[in-house]
């Protein structure tokens, strides 16, 4: 169980990264850009990754290493808007909390992982799949970003444009 632990760790170790080289190299505009009309551009999945990393990941672990026999349900109305509004702010944001949070995964015990809990969503859960929950939450939306970010270029040539639009039908 212990190297669930480090390789969840390894593996979401390098969300921000990742953010912090986008938010470094990549103009606001491109990463502002959605994929496609009333989809979510690059920072608004980096925005809705730091509020998971602030108000929803770390408080479902707390309530598993308190015991609780089920989590609260998550109300997403509660969760407060980030004060942090550029790309580079929000991408600093969510790598200092992911530092936090990753400090707080060293702490646990291989005993920690098996703690359970019911989900109203997915029903009894342990604390490891909380924790596979969390990576597989951060590469969706890291695709998610990226593919915003190649839709955007994307439309700066038609040609490639139609091409990649014929791959996928």
């Amino acid at each position: 169980m212990a190297e669930t632990v480090e390789r969840i760790s390894a593996l979401i170790a390098t969300t921000a990264r990742r953010w912090l080289d986008l938010a470094g190299a990549v103009p606001d505009e491109s990463l502002e850009r959605p994929a496609a009309a009333g989809e979510w551009s690059a920072v608004d999945c980096l925005r809705h990754l730091l509020q998971a990393e602030r108000h929803v990941f770390p408080v479902r672990v707390e309530q598993f290493l308190a015991g609780s026999e089920v989590l609260s349900p998550l109300d997403p109305t509660a969760i407060p808007p980030t004060p942090e509004t550029t790309a580079r702010e929000l991408a600093e944001a969510f790598a200092r909390a992911r530092e936090a949070n990753l400090a707080t995964f060293s702490s646990l015990r291989p005993e920690d992982l098996e703690r359970q809990a019911t989900s109203r969503r997915l029903g009894r859960v342990t604390l490891r799949d909380l924790m596979l929950q969390w990576a597989v939450h951060d590469l969706d939306h890291l695709a998610q970003a990226e593919h915003a970010l190649a839709q955007g270029l994307l439309a700066e040539s038609p040609q490639l444009e139609a091409a990649y639009a014929e791959q996928d039908t």
